[in-house]
């Protein structure tokens, strides 16, 4: 079996992606616990140079990957979860702690007020798109900054920092319109750089359409970066 042989050969399962993972666990080419160990063999051999990875759960990784997992589209692929804003087992992390105290002075009317004004401007935002089939910006605001200075200047700046990284994503989750961002551009270091596209409410059809056109055109698949596994 392709992945379970990639344990020792990551090579072999390095650039599959959750789909085709899935399609080999559906297929019983491979058990999700052969798909999980490769998965951590990948950590270890490469994040004591990348620390990417800030937390792990390796063993009950394994456990759950053995264990009776629920069916879906991606049954038995390991992902990783993103640590901004992400709490893991009742952990919160000081911004979202810092959060939580700033809420509790928030009346039930500013609170109301604030969830209406959400309301009308996702609303006016929606109206952009009656002209117009796409929105194109950069991903993120800025290259990608040096470990640690998000949260170097404690909870109270973090956010503002955050906020500053992302000034073109964060108000399409608010406005639940669909957003794709591609790698479309590299710097002189070989950072990729991300084009976002965001659609109309409900048109995630175009979105995928013109990517798709997009990946033929300017492809990125067979881009790797130096440190990899």
């Amino acid at each position: 079996m392709a992945v379970a042989r990639s344990v020792e050969n990551m090579t072999e399962t390095t650039w599959l992606d959750a789909t085709a993972q899935a399609d080999l666990v559906r297929r019983g080419e491979v058990s999700p616990k052969e798909l999980a160990e490769a998965a951590i063999a990948a950590i270890e051999a490469v994040n004591p140079r990348l620390d990417a990875v800030i937390r792990t759960r390796f063993d009950q990784a394994r456990l759950e990957a053995d264990g009776d997992l629920p069916d879906g589209p991606f049954r038995g692929v390991p992902i990783l979860y993103k640590d901004l804003g992400c709490m893991v087992a009742g952990e919160v992390e000081p911004r979202n702690a810092r959060y939580r105290q700033v809420g509790r002075t928030l009346g039930a009317v500013a609170y109301l007020e604030s969830r209406a004004w959400c309301g009308i401007w996702a609303r006016r935002m929606a109206d952009w798109w009656n002209d117009h089939d796409l929105l194109v910006t950069p991903t993120v605001g800025a290259p990608p900054p040096e470990l640690g200075w998000f949260t170097a200047a404690g909870p109270r700046q973090e956010g503002e920092r955050v906020i500053s990284f992302i000034p073109y994503t964060a108000q399409f989750n608010m406005t639940g319109q669909p957003a794709v961002t591609l790698p479309l551009h590299w710097t002189p270091a070989g950072l990729p750089v991300g084009v976002q596209l965001v659609a109309a409410y409900g048109h995630e059809d175009i979105l995928i359409r013109v990517a798709s056109q997009l990946e033929q055109a300017a492809p990125w698949s067979d881009r790797h970066p130096s440190v990899h596994a």
